[in-house]
C-alpha cells in the first residue's frame, strides 16, 4: 500500500500519457517513483523514474509553480516579496528562440544546474545581436548569452520567456 497521499496534488506531476504520475516529494519514500493512477483509489507503484522523466517531472512541476506565480496564486518567500508580479496566464510562456526576443521587464523562467528560476530581465546588453546578454541579477551579475540558451550550450536550460505587458 502507498505511503503517499494522492490528494496532495504538490507532491505528484502528471505523465503526458494522462495514466501515470511522478511522485515529487523529497520527504516521501518513493520520491522519483512512477505510479499509476487507480479511479476512485490510490495510486500504486511502478518502477523507479528515469533521469529523463524525473527531468521532465521538474522541468513540469517548475511550469505549475511559475504559472502560479505569474498568476498570483503563488505565495513568495520573504527574500521574493519585494517584487511584484503581474497577472499572466500560461499561454503568455513561450520558449527563447532569438535575439530580441526579450525586452526589459520580461518574465524570465529557465533551470540552472537543475535549480528552477523565474526572474525579471533587468538589463539587456546588444540587444537583437548574436553577442546579446540578458542580465536577471545585476546585484550578483546573473545573466545568459541568448544564442548559448538557445543552442543549448548555455548553462541557463529551457528558457522561457513571458512579456511584462502580457495578459492572455
Amino acid at each position: 500500500m502507498p505511503t503517499e497521499n494522492p490528494n496532495n496534488t504538490e507532491s505528484w506531476v502528471s505523465c503526458d500519457d494522462g495514466i501515470h504520475l511522478i511522485q515529487m516529494n523529497e520527504n516521501y519514500s518513493h520520491y522519483g517513483w512512477v505510479f499509476r493512477k487507480i479511479e476512485g483509489g490510490w495510486p500504486y507503484s511502478v518502477r523507479k523514474a528515469t533521469e529523463h522523466e524525473m527531468a521532465h517531472a521538474k522541468a513540469r512541476q517548475h511550469l505549475r509553480a511559475g504559472a502560479a506565480q505569474v498568476t498570483d496564486q503563488y505565495q513568495p518567500t520573504e527574500r521574493h516579496r519585494e517584487e511584484s508580479t503581474p497577472a499572466l496566464s500560461i499561454s503568455a510562456w513561450q520558449p527563447l528562440t532569438a535575439p530580441g526576443q526579450i525586452q526589459l521587464g520580461d518574465w524570465l523562467s529557465f533551470t540552472v544546474a537543475g535549480k528552477f528560476i523565474c526572474a525579471q530581465a533587468r538589463e539587456i546588453l546588444s540587444p537583437g545581436t548574436s553577442a546579446e546578454e540578458v542580465i536577471y541579477n545585476r546585484r550578483q551579475n546573473h545573466y545568459f548569452v541568448t544564442s548559448m540558451a538557445i543552442d543549448g550550450t548555455s548553462t541557463h536550460k529551457g528558457v522561457l520567456v513571458a512579456k511584462a505587458n502580457s495578459k492572455s
